[in-house]
């Protein structure tokens, strides 16, 4: 069922089976499956108003992957004041982030995802699912020209575990100066 068919039982009870993993944000993007037609099968009343921060957490980044920042927004307020102390500290952050993400505003998508990383781990999930919140990260530092946070990043993620792609892209970043010019 993949991370989308665990996304679709937490929003949805009666879910679907058999989605592919939605939840592989940021570069994983493109390769996912329609999002819209995925979050068609859930109660907005589910995405919008989700019982549990994993919920919460799932809507978000398939908010994001279908670049719905209204619906981003309108989570967001939810989460704000929403029915639990996680909602406030790590939803309404984490689907600021998302969307600013979405909208090209990736310094202010890097600051609101650092603060949300500190307290990931209330989200539940995998550490793999969590991993996609770095991911996003990482991509934004990158575009956001925050090189030497970005090198940090992946130095921490190397030491964590092996990885073809982090590795490419530290090699990358050996060569560049610690910013772009502004």
């Amino acid at each position: 069922a993949g991370v989308i068919g665990v996304v679709l039982e937490e929003l949805h009870p009666a879910g679907a089976s058999g989605r592919d993993d939605v939840a592989a944000l940021p570069a994983r993007w493109a390769g996912t499956v329609m999002v819209p037609a995925q979050l068609a099968v859930v109660d907005p009343q589910d995405v919008f108003r989700p019982r549990t921060p994993f919920a919460a957490w799932h809507a978000a980044v398939a908010l994001a992957a279908g670049r719905d920042t209204a619906g981003l927004a309108r989570l967001g307020r939810y989460a704000a004041s929403g029915p639990g102390p996680v909602f406030p500290a790590v939803i309404a952050p984490l689907a600021a982030g998302l969307r600013a993400y979405v909208e090209g505003r990736y310094d202010a998508a890097a600051a609101l995802l650092m603060a949300v990383r500190r307290n990931e781990v209330a989200l539940g999930g995998s550490s793999a699912q969590r991993e996609v919140i770095e991911d996003t990260l990482l991509d934004a530092l990158l575009a956001a020209g925050r090189l030497a946070q970005a090198r940090s990043l992946i130095e921490h993620r190397l030491d964590r575990r092996p990885s073809r792609r982090d590795q490419r892209r530290l090699y990358q970043l050996t060569g560049f100066p610690e910013s772009r010019p502004a």
